[in-house]
């Protein structure tokens, strides 16, 4: 809840989950609804974890989005408005990170550069980082690290919002 700056109504403040039907983002989900959430956009590119998100979840006023943190127009337009982010989408498991490193670099580092562009009106973006981020030794650690400058970059380069590390 220290996250959440006081001033904000949780009722009316519109929230952007990106990988909101993952463990994480579903956690985060649950809690605002718990919390009294009424406007939540969640975006995910796994059919199925979405589907398994809204059945869990049940009715709520959550809008579940299937799309790409990388694509650049819907990313725009979903953050159209928006108040705070949990930005949870990342490819995650460092053995398929290794084996896949371009996609890694996709999602991970250009995913997170997308949506860091698109936040200059966003009162807070609170990014889900990882321990690999320290003493990197792999792909994915090597792909948290470098968000972790860009998300501490957008501090000084969009003044009126407040970034956010999470490991």
């Amino acid at each position: 809840a220290k996250i959440m700056d006081k001033t904000l109504n949780i009722k009316k403040t519109r929230f952007f989950i990106t990988g909101g039907s993952g463990s994480l983002g579903r956690s985060i989900i649950k809690y605002l609804l718990k919390k009294g959430a009424k406007n939540i956009i969640s975006i995910s590119r796994d059919e199925n974890l979405i589907k398994q998100a809204e059945i869990e979840i049940g009715k709520s006023p959550v809008q579940f989005k299937l799309g790409d943190i990388t694509d650049t127009q819907l990313v725009s337009r979903l953050m159209q408005d928006v108040d705070v982010v949990f930005h949870t989408a990342a490819v995650k498991h460092v053995s398929l990170a290794e084996k896949n490193s371009r996609e890694a670099h996709r999602i991970n580092v250009v995913g997170l550069l997308n949506l860091l562009d698109n936040s200059h009106s966003v009162k807070r973006f609170i990014h889900i980082s990882s321990d690999k981020a320290i003493g990197v030794v792999n792909c994915y650690g090597a792909t948290k690290l470098l968000g972790e400058y860009l998300v501490r970059e957008s501090n000084e380069l969009y003044k009126k919002s407040k970034y956010v590390i999470i490991r």
